[in-house]
């Protein structure tokens, strides 16, 4: 493709001289331009703003490794650590089978913020939840921070644990001697005794739509 047939495809506001100059370095694509110029080329915009070695687009990608595609090698951030997203939920109702160990993505969270949490992003991953048991505290569809360093039972805390359901986030409580997960939302008025669970770790963080 030539530049003056790639600027064609970029939209009316680009000629073939400003393709060479962002060929040259001397000038630069907004976002909508950089993400046209690469399905244009075939490539996948991660490739063609440095961010990866490989130029395959996410779709063919997906083909390639059986319906998943590959996540990006995290980038450097200073200041910022990069905690990897799992794509499978932990289900706040009804659990998930387990979680993923497959990492999708990577969410970056400030140095500062993690060390006065003591928060290892080594041993912490972002999940999304799913189901209704723990409204109003973490919503459908919200993401956690998971702090798999943290396991020891602490009253009041919300972990995500393995049971005979699956993997679930629940909070844990100290009833009648017992520690006995149980849900936020009134409806949901079961628990299930830690002893019968596997605690996997416990939530440090969550961020959801406005």
């Amino acid at each position: 493709m030539t530049q003056v047939q790639l600027a064609a495809e970029l939209g009316d506001r680009y000629s073939g001289s400003m393709v060479s100059m962002v060929e040259n370095n001397r000038s630069a694509l907004l976002l909508g331009g950089a993400a046209r110029a690469a399905k244009a080329l075939g490539v996948s915009l991660d490739w063609l703003v440095g961010l990866t070695d490989d130029p395959t687009p996410a779709a063919r990608r997906t083909s390639r490794s059986g319906g998943h595609p590959r996540a990006l090698a995290p980038v450097d951030q200073p200041g910022a650590r990069p905690i990897p997203v799992r794509e499978l939920a932990a289900a706040a109702g009804v659990g998930a089978i387990d979680l993923d160990e497959s990492i999708r993505g990577y969410l970056y969270f400030r140095r500062e913020w993690l060390d006065r949490r003591a928060v290892d992003p080594t041993r912490a991953d972002v999940i999304k939840v799913r189901g209704e048991s723990m409204e109003p505290t973490l919503p459908d569809g919200c993401s956690i921070l998971l702090d798999r360093r943290r396991r020891s039972p602490r009253d009041g805390r919300i972990y995500v644990a393995r049971t005979d359901e699956g993997v679930v986030v629940k909070r844990l409580q100290r009833v009648s001697g017992r520690w006995i997960l149980t849900s936020d939302h009134p409806a949901w008025r079961t628990g299930t005794l830690l002893a019968d669970a596997e605690v996997i770790g416990e939530v440090r963080w969550m961020a959801q739509t406005i």
